[in-house]
């Protein structure tokens, strides 16, 4: 036998060689797809035939293949409720590579829901017409009953509202007519909430004292002097605006003795129950009653240094949020769904920002294409911070509590209201957004001054061919800041949207409505109709398109109306052009037939 000694480099070449073709290394590893189902499990390896259980566990094994990928990685969530019992967090280990995507979507055919509530069961008839059960185990400000939005217990009823008489700011009294009010019991987890021109204050009742006969006789009648709990007493009698004027509309929410109508309900925090009067086709016995529970569903979250992105969520049903604030503090909306923390002197005022459903913070790329955003507590859809190159298309967003979609910073805690904001780093600026194709359909349930889309610091902004209709205040909202000054707005772009009936309740809104200097910004070929003052309203008109307190550096072009009260409203502008004001004919009708959803969404319908 002849043996063969190769020199040493050769040697190991041919090992090399041998090693390739028996092995596959992690970098050609084939990029696998993963399935996910409420009745798969976690110990399964995620395959369409043995899918996982949990998003949870999706994500690790999404991580454990990410790392250099050769094309998108799907995520298939089969139909059905996955009930979260926390949020589910997305950071930096979560992106696509190389371009391409993770996404999370739904099977063809099928709607995975996202819910953050608990079921409410174990109800139990009254000879008086409700029924009662034991609640979740937490508070909860709204009630999902078969599908549908049931109505807090109220006085008067839905679209009714008492006026009140004055303020008093010195013994930070609200006088009302004697007939309003009464000692009903629990009176302290009763809400006053008023319509503060083009924003909503919750106001939680205190106590209440009657005028005496020795009084002066102010009004018609007599009068109740209501008392409303900290913080938000000092807080709506400090600050200076919405302004606090006779006649504002209010009612009052959340007492047993308002449970008079079909479809209302009520939970008692002192008992711990919930009380619910059915509608005449409901068999309380079989209904689905749904609390929320979780006040976030999904977080992004990345840094600046380390974003989240690539990132895609398709076909997906969010909802059940919540948001329990108000029912510690109250609710003192300043605008656009932002809200007082602490006023000083004049209008000097620091605010917060909801919570969303869907967060995200510090992530690009990031799409949300067809998916529902529905009964959700707060904000429904937020971009908070440092979020740029990303696209909202498709979507669906209908019977949620506070804002549709909201994008980039307003201020924040430490911020006054009035503080130019221009950041050095240009990170933090959300920048290159897209927001297009989304029907966007009563919001604004509970927190009447959110907006369908609510935009503050941002900048190179497309907002188009969005249908936004039925809400409480305003369409679209771009812009903060109440100045003339330069700021990181600019290159924003509002166009082809139809927006029809909305600022139906509150006042000083719009169709669209701007604040402060954008150059470079456009508004143009929107379809804005049905916008008619609201009879509830003291003082303070809408506008078609609202160019309100420092707006400027914009340009109005071929924007048409319809039954608009006040088709352009201005006030304190400056470097404001309008181009084609009041088109009619067939140019009037070229708009209107391209505004709204395009072709390929109508079906959202």
């Amino acid at each position: 036998m002849k043996i063969i000694i190769l020199p040493f480099p050769q040697r190991w070449l041919i090992i090399l060689v041998m090693l390739l073709l028996s092995a596959r290394p992690i970098f050609s590893q084939p990029v696998s797809d993963f399935y996910v189902s409420p009745l798969g499990s976690d110990d399964n390896p995620g395959t369409k035939k043995r899918p996982f259980h949990t998003i949870a566990r999706a994500q690790q094994a999404v991580r454990a293949s990410n790392r250099n990928m050769a094309r998108d990685i799907s995520v298939y969530l089969a139909g059905g409720e996955y009930l979260l019992e926390q949020t589910v967090v997305f950071d930096a280990r979560d992106s696509g590579t190389k371009g391409h995507f993770v996404i999370y979507r739904a099977v063809d055919g099928e709607t995975p829901l996202i819910s953050g509530g608990k079921q409410i069961t174990g109800w139990t008839p009254s000879s008086e017409g409700w029924f009662r059960a034991p609640d979740i185990g937490l508070p909860f400000r709204q009630l999902y009953v078969n599908g549908r939005r049931a109505i807090r217990a109220r006085t008067p009823n839905a679209d009714h509202y008492y006026r009140l008489l004055l303020w008093d700011k010195a013994a930070q009294e609200i006088f009302v007519d004697l007939d309003e009010i009464m000692p009903w019991r629990n009176f302290q987890q009763i809400e006053m909430v008023l319509q503060m021109s083009w924003a909503i204050g919750i106001l939680r009742l205190d106590s209440f004292t009657t005028s005496g006969e020795d009084e002066p006789i102010w009004f018609e009648s007599r009068f109740a002097k209501v008392h409303v709990q900290q913080p938000e007493r000092s807080l709506v009698f400090k600050r200076f605006y919405p302004g606090k004027h006779p006649n504002t509309s209010y009612h009052f929410e959340n007492a047993f003795e308002f449970l008079d109508v079909p479809g209302e309900w009520y939970r008692d925090a002192i008992e711990n129950v919930v009380y619910y009067v059915p509608q005449s086709n409901e068999d309380v016995a079989t209904c689905l009653a749904i609390a929320p529970a979780l006040e976030t569903l999904f977080r992004i979250e990345g840094t600046l240094d380390q974003p989240v992105h690539h990132l895609r969520f398709q076909g997906i049903t969010f909802a059940h949020s919540t948001w329990l604030d108000p029912n510690r503090n109250g609710y003192l909306g300043l605008q656009a769904g932002q809200f007082t923390i602490e006023p000083t002197e004049k209008n000097s005022q620091f605010i917060g920002r909801p919570p969303a459903a869907v967060a995200v913070t510090a992530g690009h790329h990031i799409q949300f294409i067809r998916n529902r955003f529905v009964q959700l507590g707060a904000t429904a859809l937020d971009f908070c911070h440092a979020a740029s190159d990303n696209l909202v298309e498709g979507n669906t967003f209908e019977e949620n509590a506070g804002i549709g979609i909201a994008l980039a910073k307003f201020n924040d805690r430490q911020t006054e209201i009035h503080s130019v904001y221009q950041p050095d780093d240009a990170r933090e600026i959300c920048s290159r957004n897209v927001i297009r194709n989304n029907i966007i359909h009563r919001i604004g349930q509970d927190y009447a001054d959110a907006c369908g889309i609510a935009i503050g610091y941002a900048r190179e902004t497309v907002v188009e061919h969005n249908e936004i209709a039925d809400l409480p205040y305003t369409g679209i909202s771009m812009g903060w800041g109440w100045y003339r000054d330069q700021n990181a707005m600019r290159d924003n772009i509002i166009q082809y949207n139809e927006i029809h009936h909305v600022v139906r309740l509150l006042a000083d809104g719009g169709g669209i409505y701007t604040l402060s200097y954008q150059p470079n910004s456009q508004i143009k070929a929107n379809y804005i109709h049905d916008i008619n003052q609201s009879p509830w309203v003291v003082g303070h008109e809408s506008g078609g398109i609202f160019m309100d307190e420092g707006s400027g550096g914009i340009t109005l072009e071929n924007n048409v109306f319809a039954n608009v009260d006040n088709k352009i409203k201005l006030h304190k502008v400056h470097g404001i052009s309008i181009l084609g004001y009041d088109l009619s004919g067939v140019e009037f009708e070229k708009v209107k037939a391209k505004a709204g959803l395009e072709p390929e969404f109508q079906n959202l319908k």
